[in-house]
């Protein structure tokens, strides 16, 4: 539609009453958008119900561990390095974070190239799984004394940062794509954190009441294994039932 130039347009007189004018009605509108949102997460069935129940408790076990698993590691470090025979080389600490770091961050920045939310929901959860049987594998090699315990720490580091950084990054909210969820990451993410630094408390009460003569490197050895099959087999278990479920689950992907 072309101007009338017969007919003036109208222009406020005083700008700044205009400009205060249109702040006010922009947040009238916000605040309506806010009050009549629905910011909890809603189901189509009871299906979905289930589904979402299910895989919480997977999911938040998987991250319990891998807290747990990532305090001791990152807490106590001097003390695991001294039990392996680093007690008199500290730049150890430093130049064994370095390949985890740049590992880690390049896959888990290539994530991004993955437009299908079902696509990436599953491959976060087969890195999940790779990661824990990479676990299982290494602790295994180490205990043979067929990995030297550099590469070991370093092994570690790596197979529990990536799963750890894929739930923190990826999972929920792919998951939350994929099946169409209205919600957000928020309070399952508040759920797990809380859940694994109660776990990190736990070890840190038995470790000084719970026992004498405690060494850290024979614990972090045993939880490593343990921590493994709890990533492997419950990454197992959901993506089988996923694969599953998404049968009876109505989800349109693009």
């Amino acid at each position: 539609m072309k101007p009338n130039p017969t007919k003036p347009i109208n222009t406020p007189t005083d700008t700044k009453k205009y400009v205060e004018s249109k702040k006010l009605e922009i947040l009238s509108r916000l605040f309506y958008i806010i009050t009549h949102t629905n910011w909890s997460l809603e189901y189509s069935s009871d299906v979905r119900r289930q589904t979402n129940v299910d895989f919480s408790l997977r999911s938040v076990s998987i991250y319990v561990g891998l807290t747990i698993f990532r305090d001791l590691r990152d807490n106590f470090a001097v003390e695991l390095w001294t039990e392996l025979g680093f007690l008199k080389t500290p730049w150890i600490l430093v130049f064994s974070e370095i390949p985890i770091a740049i590992i880690v961050l390049a896959i888990i920045g290539s994530m991004i190239l993955v437009k299908n939310n079902k696509k990436a929901f599953y491959l976060s959860i087969s890195l999940c799984i790779g990661a824990g049987i990479c676990f299982l594998i290494s602790t295994f090699l180490f205990d043979a004394k067929y990995l030297n315990p550099i590469y070991w720490m370093i092994l570690m580091g790596l197979f529990m940062y990536l799963p750890y950084l894929v739930f923190h990054t990826i999972l929920f909210e792919r998951w939350l794509a994929f099946f169409k969820y209205k919600g957000n990451l928020g309070f399952l993410m508040y759920m797990s954190d809380s859940v694994g630094y109660f776990g990190s408390v736990l070890v840190l009460l038995y470790k000084n009441y719970g026992t004498k003569g405690f060494l850290w490197l024979p614990f972090f050895t045993a939880t490593s294994w343990i921590i493994g099959l709890i990533i492997a087999v419950l990454g197992i278990l959901s993506l089988l039932y996923f694969r599953r479920k998404e049968k009876n689950i109505l989800v349109v992907d693009f």
